[in-house]
């Protein structure tokens, strides 16, 4: 039998919750509800890979070893669009970036970038807030940042 500590639980369930953001994707044959992965079943495949591992290394406990290599599963399970998105939108902060500077970040046509960030607006990843053009100005522009969730999840899954 395997244990695994509260720690590791908890970031199991971290690595759940983001790489079932990251998946997520906009239908392109219908209009439905937009909806991410199910986390809870992320959190279950991702706690049994750690458990897993530790018996393949042959190990009584799910150790740092364990997690570094179950977190990188979920990092490589992740990678994508959305996951390049979001890594320019944390390393900017609360600042943000507007469609056009994102989509030249992450090398897409502007049209593309802004439909992707309409999908992660309704899954909770990204808000829109506005800020001045210019000190002096009243002029406001719309921006795109990570919501506070997101950037915490974002920060408990890339530490370490």
């Amino acid at each position: 039998e395997v244990k695994i500590d509260d720690t590791a639980k908890r970031m199991c369930i971290a690595l759940g919750k983001f790489t079932a953001y990251m998946r997520a994707r906009p239908s392109k044959r219908q209009k439905e509800k937009a909806e991410r992965e199910f986390g809870s079943r992320l959190v279950e495949q991702i706690g049994r890979l750690a458990i897993c591992t530790a018996v393949v290394l042959n190990k009584t406990e799910v150790d740092d070893e364990v997690m570094r290599r179950t977190r990188q599963v979920a990092l490589d399970t992740s990678r994508g669009r959305t996951l390049n998105i979001t890594k320019h939108l944390f390393e900017v902060g609360d600042k943000g970036l507007e469609t056009k500077q994102l989509a030249m970040y992450v090398t897409e046509k502007e049209e593309d970038a802004r439909e992707l960030l309409m999908f992660m607006l309704k899954i909770g990843a990204v808000e829109i807030f506005k800020r001045k053009i210019h000190r002096q100005s009243e002029s406001h522009i719309g921006v795109w940042r990570l919501t506070e969730r997101m950037r915490g999840l974002y920060s408990s899954v890339h530490k370490g």
